[in-house]
């Protein structure tokens, strides 16, 4: 069901990276009411034009995208939000590489995979902070 993000939304991830900090904060709002939005179209298009932004427009989202990741109640949803916080990488903040970890456990298979993918994404330290949970969940596939 993958679309490709809306114009608009791409247009809006395109303002983080501008010099006018009245227009970057306008955007983060815009998008932190996105990723709340009733519509699971709305929040799907604002995490799809998030993937591949900028990572310190992107750090300023993390609580809400971490929200959306653990407990949206569309699944397309938190795996886009997922991979949002997988593209920062190894600076990921703790509390990306935490969903992460916590997806491990999804019941979506696709979830699961997308958690590996983000921890492996997110570096050495973040992998090796879930061994465990990563070893446990090779086991039982």
């Amino acid at each position: 069901r993958r679309r490709r993000p809306e114009p608009h939304a791409v247009q809006l991830a395109q303002v983080f990276s501008d010099d006018d900090d009245k227009a970057s904060e306008a955007a983060r709002r815009a998008f932190k009411s996105m990723l709340r939005s009733p519509s699971f179209d709305v929040r799907e298009a604002a995490a799809s034009a998030l993937r591949g932004g900028q990572p310190e427009a992107i750090l300023h989202l993390v609580p809400e995208l971490v929200q959306v990741a653990r407990n949206d109640e569309d699944r397309h949803v938190r795996e886009e939000a997922l991979r949002v916080l997988a593209g920062l990488g190894p600076e990921a903040p703790k509390a990306a590489v935490d969903v992460a970890a916590v997806l491990l456990q999804d019941t979506s298979t696709i979830l699961r995979r997308a958690a590996v993918e983000a921890l492996a994404a997110m570096g050495p330290a973040a992998t090796a902070a879930h061994e465990e949970e990563l070893r446990q969940l090779l086991v039982s596939a």
